[in-house]
């Protein structure tokens, strides 16, 4: 009898445990919506803006960008020049979320994003990665950006414009 009455015992533990975690689920469901929740991937629709504010905007972004690209360029400049001192050999090419433009990725965890002059440059330093050690050879800053040189043996060289610095993912 006592084990009719514990197994009795149990079996109610159980249901009131599968009771309270049924709840505790539904209470932390969304609640029913006739409109379906937005997506990650989904675009909000843009808010109208009068030109003058646009341009006005635009403006005012373009100072900041003026403002910080010094010191953006610092801020590379010391990186890079680490990079080159201690020879930090590239070990991974990665592709970018923007386009033409890929993530460099030394054996430090310094990571550059760059593109090149031309379309598919990069694919010679990455071939030459499988054969020997591709390093950052010079950087100097140009009109069109921070130029990055690298080169590898035998005679190898690759120029690419610094998009700025990035953090691993």
């Amino acid at each position: 009898m006592e084990w009719a009455l514990l197994l009795v015992a149990l079996t109610l533990l159980a249901g009131l445990g599968a009771l309270r975690a049924a709840r505790a689920r539904d209470s932390l469901a969304p609640p029913a919506t006739s409109a379906p929740a937005p997506r990650s991937g989904d675009k909000a629709e843009p808010v109208p803006m009068h030109s003058d504010d646009q341009a006005e905007l635009e403006a005012r972004f373009a100072a900041v960008d003026e403002e910080i690209l010094d010191d953006l360029q610092r801020l590379l400049a010391a990186r890079m020049k680490g990079v080159m001192l201690r020879q930090v050999p590239v070990r991974v090419i990665r592709a970018s979320p923007a386009p033409s433009v890929a993530r460099i990725c030394f054996s430090d965890g310094t990571i550059v994003l760059a593109t090149t002059h031309r379309p598919g440059d990069m694919v010679q330093m990455a071939f030459a990665m499988l054969r020997t050690s591709v390093t950052l050879n010079a950087f100097e800053l140009t009109e069109e950006g921070p130029s990055l040189r690298f080169g590898w043996r035998p005679d190898g060289e690759l120029e690419v414009i610094a998009v700025g610095l990035d953090q691993s993912d």
